[in-house]
């Protein structure tokens, strides 16, 4: 499950008919009573507010320790039977955007689709934009290489009020990063410079 399937999770929460489910994802966005089943387990790759909400209500929440460069090796390894993921409307040519997300898991997308041991769902909303890739990379999939589509009227996950400026308490923490040691995958550096994020104006 990759970039919350809000639609679909929303529709597994109405079932209380689980026996043995596990949930593979990460920083799951939303709240949803299908992780809250005694007989639902949630493998996260990434822990976040979400996870964390869970896991204080007593859910099966279990940690993947992984790095990014690590996710689709991780996905590989898991090779789930079903994979669920959101997407714009398909277009003219067939085809489905991405959307907001494209991370690690393209090709096991695309290996689940094309495997008849396993199932591929998309969850499609008009909401969700149209994007398009860099020169040399790919952010859609062909009709032919999904299972399922479901329709959905739900919108992309908003976070924070305010996206035209970076907000005072986000440049409060990165002066506090700045001052100590900032950890990146590159190594360590440290006595890095303070800079305001940037607003993305030129």
């Amino acid at each position: 499950m990759t970039s919350t399937p809000v639609g679909l999770l929303k529709e597994l929460s109405k079932r209380s008919d689980w026996e043995d489910l596990t949930i593979s994802g990460g920083l799951i966005l939303g709240v949803f009573d299908v992780f809250m089943h005694p007989n639902v387990h949630y493998r996260s790759s990434f822990y976040g507010g979400g996870e964390r909400h869970y896991q204080s209500k007593g859910a099966d929440i279990q940690f993947v320790p992984s790095f990014f460069r690590h996710y689709g090796l991780l996905i590989q390894h898991l090779a789930p039977r079903v994979m669920m993921m959101q997407g714009a409307m398909p277009d003219a040519n067939a085809n489905v955007s991405l959307s907001l997300y494209n991370g690690a898991h393209l090709a096991e997308f695309l290996a689940a689709g094309r495997d008849p041991d396993r199932v591929l769902i998309v969850e499609c909303s008009p909401h969700f934009p149209r994007t398009l890739a860099l020169e040399g990379f790919v952010n859609e999939i062909s009709l032919e290489d999904i299972d399922l589509i479901v329709y959905s009227d739900e919108h992309p996950t908003v976070l924070g009020k305010d996206v035209s400026s970076p907000r005072t308490g986000d440049c409060g923490v990165c002066r506090v990063v700045c001052r100590g040691r900032l950890h990146t995958a590159n190594g360590d550096r440290s006595g890095a410079e303070s800079r305001r994020p940037s607003t993305g104006q030129a």
